[in-house]
């Protein structure tokens, strides 16, 4: 089963690496984002339901010190994964 692949990159997320607060901005105005956190396992960490005008943020600072992947997808299946690393 393959997973459809944004062609371009729609998301990008800053800072890399992070202490408390994952920055995601948007080229696109998005609703109904689902975003995944998984660990370097590929362990789900949590599962947030996001909204996106130009920049949205999430709390990573109860993350333990890592690499994670966030798991970006939006309402019609497409899917972005970014990684990022927790100081």
């Amino acid at each position: 089963m393959s997973t459809p692949i944004f062609s371009a990159s729609q998301f990008s997320i800053h800072p890399n690496p992070v202490k408390n607060r994952l920055y995601i901005n948007a080229t696109n105005p998005t609703a109904n984002l689902k975003v995944k956190i998984l660990n370097i396992e590929g362990k789900l960490i949590r599962t947030e339901n996001l909204e996106i005008q130009d920049q949205t943020s999430i709390d990573v600072s109860n993350l333990k010190s890592g690499i994670y992947f966030l798991n970006i997808e939006d309402e019609t299946g497409n899917v972005e994964v970014k990684k990022f690393i927790k100081e």
